[in-house]
C-alpha cells in the first residue's frame, strides 16, 4: 500500500516535470544582440557628427514570438536619458532576428567626438519587449547595456537593476 502511494506520488511528480519542460523547451527566447555604433549614416557634411546605434532581437528558440513593442531608455553619460515606447507589431520566427537602430541621439559635441574616436564614448540603453508566445501569453523580456566604439556589448546590473537581463516570466510556468 505504502510502495503504491510511493509510485503514484513518483509518477504524478515526474509528469508535472515533463509537462514543465515541454512548455520550457516550446517557448521563445528572445536576446539582443550585433550591437553597433556608427556616425557615418547621419552626419552632414562638415556639420557635428551624429551617432546611431544599431542591433537586433533575436530569437534563439525553436517556438515564434509575436513581439508587441518596446519600452526603451538611452543617453550617453552626461547627457539627460531619453525615454520611449516603440511598437513593434512583427511576428519573429525560430532562429531569426529583427532590426532595430536608434537614430535620435542627436549630434556629438565636440568633447563627446574625442571621446567617440579614443572608443571612451558609451552609450547605456535599458528596456523591456513586450511579446507574445504561441500560447498567447504576454512575456516581457528586460535588458541592460552599454555599447561603444571597440567596447562591444556589455551587460551590466547598475545598483538596483539586478537581474535585468533576464525574463520575467521565466519561472511561472
Amino acid at each position: 500500500m505504502v510502495v503504491g502511494a510511493f509510485a503514484a506520488f513518483a509518477a504524478l511528480t515526474t509528469l508535472s516535470t515533463i509537462r514543465k519542460q515541454v512548455r520550457l523547451a516550446n517557448r521563445p527566447y528572445l536576446e539582443l544582440k550585433n550591437w553597433r555604433l556608427d556616425t557615418s549614416l547621419l552626419t552632414e557634411p562638415g556639420g557635428p557628427p551624429n551617432i546611431q546605434v544599431f542591433f537586433e532581437i533575436a530569437n534563439l528558440s525553436h517556438a515564434p514570438a509575436r513581439l508587441a513593442k518596446m519600452d526603451i531608455e538611452y543617453g550617453l553619460s552626461g547627457r539627460e536619458v531619453i525615454s520611449a515606447m516603440w511598437p513593434i507589431g512583427a511576428l519573429l520566427s525560430p532562429n531569426h532576428s529583427h532590426p532595430m537602430s536608434i537614430s535620435d541621439i542627436g549630434p556629438l559635441n565636440s568633447e563627446e567626438y574625442q571621446k567617440y574616436k579614443a572608443a571612451g564614448l558609451v552609450l547605456n540603453i535599458s528596456g523591456c519587449i513586450v511579446y507574445t508566445d504561441q500560447f498567447k501569453k504576454t512575456r516581457h523580456r528586460r535588458f541592460a547595456v552599454g555599447c561603444g566604439v571597440n567596447y562591444g556589448l556589455r551587460k551590466v546590473d547598475w545598483p538596483g537593476w539586478t537581474n535585468r537581463n533576464d525574463e520575467d516570466e521565466w519561472g511561472e510556468d
